[in-house]
């Protein structure tokens, strides 16, 4: 049980770096989780972030999976780009891009404004091995 918690432990301080490189630029320019700060309770690390209204899994099955029109995917695909461009200008890599971890900031107002979020699995570009597999296997 100690080294599971060791494990998120390590996890959660990743992030954390992650997370700190990332804070120093403007979230809605970025199209990134706005983050805040962590603390810990009962041994465990919390992240504060922005609250987020739905990923596009869940707008996705709310639609009952009927496809997007095409000015629909345009800005949300627009700013999924932009949120990557900045992380490579953090030399970051996403690692886990996925419907679930881009969430809609609040699509009653701003119907197609996606930010991305978990960054635990994200690397730093000079600490990764060129060929290194590191996104989930159904996303690759």
């Amino acid at each position: 049980m100690s080294r599971d918690r060791g494990y998120f432990a390590t996890q959660a301080r990743a992030e954390v770096d992650v997370l700190l490189r990332l804070q120093l630029m403007d979230s809605d320019q970025s199209h990134l989780v706005e983050w805040s700060g962590a603390f810990t309770c009962n041994q465990h690390v919390c992240l504060e972030a922005e609250h987020l209204d739905k990923s596009l899994l869940d707008f996705m099955k709310d639609r009952s999976f009927q496809h997007l029109l095409l000015n629909e995917i345009r800005p949300i695909v627009r700013q999924v780009a932009n949120a990557l461009d900045y992380m490579k200008a953090a030399a970051i890599i996403h690692a886990d891009i996925k419907f679930q971890n881009i969430m809609l900031v609040n699509h009653a107002q701003e119907p197609h404004r996606p930010k991305g979020i978990d960054l635990g699995p994200a690397h730093e570009v000079p600490g990764t091995a060129q060929g290194a597999c590191i996104q989930s296997l159904p996303y690759r």
